[in-house]
């Protein structure tokens, strides 16, 4: 585990032991002592619904489905407070129903006795142990699916295309006759609201709770890690709990596997990967590579950018064994690529509406015909090659690896000449990029940009310009203000 990044270090160092027994009670064994069952607080759904017909859907894989609860952080943290909001009746599409789910996850450890919800079990299982049906999910938008408006259904797809193992019980409840996606799902709530939201993160002991009780029922009803879901991605109109909080709880869990070597969770992480190929260590890459692929091809660029330093995924990815991902130099530091130089009026980030980077400009110099740009941080070249769309000449771009693990863009153009760089290779600070040239009274010129390490991958690997029809808004989600990127990463 020392070699783990450090965020995940303290998240799993937190890990309580839970299990589920065979009665389908969620218990906590603390070390070398006997396992305690988790408090329990019964719903009133769960009362309605405790019939043998009200058992979860056997002969079906089941999945296991994260919700957030949607209090308020300074919520008053009670059990009854929390049975409230479940027993109560509210109104889903054309019908009034009770909520419930299988467990309530909070902050605290669950070895803490005090007043603040830890892990609640709030359902009872029929008396032979199986899971009774909650009330968590509403009727499946089948409509829009046909309509392909289910991005996260397409973007199981778009994986499969690439590697065949991918697949989620998420494309068979889709795909399939329709069903009732409460008969074949384990729900879990956890306390707050907004995950992803800086301001209202969840603590590290809730989400090594989340992971903890997760491996559990994972390995009580063998539910492979394909069939974690979030709620937003079976219910494209919900927001919880978060497409980065789901990225970081599959991340966490494949490191819980590796790290205690849990022969049933490796299992059920990563065997699914094997294919034709039967190489495990390229089975662990796959599994960590969905999770990052799956943000990738469901959210934006920025949500991937904060993601990759929220979990450390680079540094542990570049941990694996065989991993080919090319390993960067972490940096705190980015170098102006053209010292001295200045932002040129009206051509500023968006500004016009459609510029995605600065252009950075040297006063000519009578004696000086050529100047050289350099490169801003150590970086992988990803692209050398010409220019369009407004910016003449050439250009390149390359990776970098933020101290915090996010990964960016710099991109170079108006150049006039290139350096032999050769694309995959890492280079230092300071490399020379390119030239400019001036004389006649001209200005040296370089188009500068930063832009978020996702964006590669979705548009600039095919495509390596700017569209000139580009929106402000499409430039935000991609790009940075490469000024105030380059003022916040300064020499101190």
């Amino acid at each position: 585990m020392a070699a783990l990044p450090v965020r995940q270090r303290a998240i799993l160092r937190r890990l309580p032991e839970l299990e589920v027994d065979q009665g389908g009670i969620f218990c906590y064994r603390p070390r070398n002592s006997p396992a305690v069952p988790l408090p329990a607080a019964q719903t009133q759904w769960n009362l309605e619904h405790a019939n043998r017909w009200d058992r979860l859907e056997s002969g079906y894989p089941w999945a296991i489905v994260l919700h957030w609860y949607g209090d308020n952080p300074d919520a008053r943290q009670s059990v009854s407070s929390y049975l409230n909001g479940f027993n109560g009746l509210r109104q889903i599409e054309d019908y009034e129903t009770r909520t419930s789910a299988h467990a309530l996850v909070g902050r605290a450890h669950p070895a803490y006795r005090s007043g603040t919800i830890s892990i609640l079990q709030t359902q009872n299982p029929y008396t032979d142990g199986t899971p009774l049906v909650a009330s968590h999910l509403g009727r499946l938008d089948y409509l829009s699916h046909s309509q392909r408006q289910q991005y996260f259904v397409r973007a199981l797809y778009t994986l499969n295309h690439q590697e065949s193992s991918v697949h989620s019980v998420l494309q068979d409840w889709f795909d399939g006759p329709v069903i009732d996606p409460n008969m074949r799902s384990l729900g879990i709530e956890l306390t707050g609201r907004d995950l992803d939201a800086p301001g209202s993160y969840p603590s590290d002991q809730q989400v090594a709770n989340t992971v903890a009780l997760v491996a559990a029922l994972m390995r009580r009803y063998q539910v492979r890690g394909s069939n974690l879901l979030g709620h937003n991605e079976i219910a494209i109109n919900k927001p919880d709990p978060g497409k980065k909080f789901m990225a970081l709880i599959r991340c966490l869990l494949g490191a819980q596997a590796l790290t205690t070597n849990d022969p049933v969770l490796k299992d059920l992480l990563f065997s699914q990967y094997l294919g034709e190929h039967g190489d495990p260590e390229r089975a662990v890459r796959s599994y960590f590579q969905f999770g990052r692929d799956f943000l990738l091809l469901t959210g934006y660029p920025h949500q991937v950018y904060e993601w990759e330093a929220q979990s450390g995924y680079w540094e542990l990815a570049d941990l694996l064994p065989g991993s080919n991902h090319t390993l960067l130099p972490p940096t705190q530091i980015f170098l102006q690529p053209l010292p001295g130089a200045q932002p040129l009026e009206g051509a500023t980030f968006l500004n016009p509406h459609n510029h995605a980077g600065v252009d950075l400009y040297l006063p000519a110099n009578s004696t000086t015909a050529v100047t050289n740009v350099q490169l801003s941080a150590p970086g992988q070249c990803l692209y050398t090659g010409p220019d369009r769309y407004g910016h003449p000449g050439h250009q390149a771009i390359f990776r970098h690896r933020q101290s915090d693990g996010a990964e960016v863009l710099s991109l170079y153009g108006n150049l006039n000449e290139l350096e032999a760089l050769q694309p995959g290779m890492v280079y230092p600070a300071g490399q020379t990029v390119g030239q400019l040239n001036s004389g006649q009274g001209k200005t040296f010129l370089l188009h500068f940009g930063i832009a978020y390490g996702a964006t590669w991958e979705l548009d600039l690997r095919k495509n390596p310009y700017v569209p000139l029809n580009a929106s402000v808004g499409w430039i935000s989600l991609r790009f940075m203000d490469p000024v105030s990127f380059l003022e916040a990463h300064a020499t101190s």
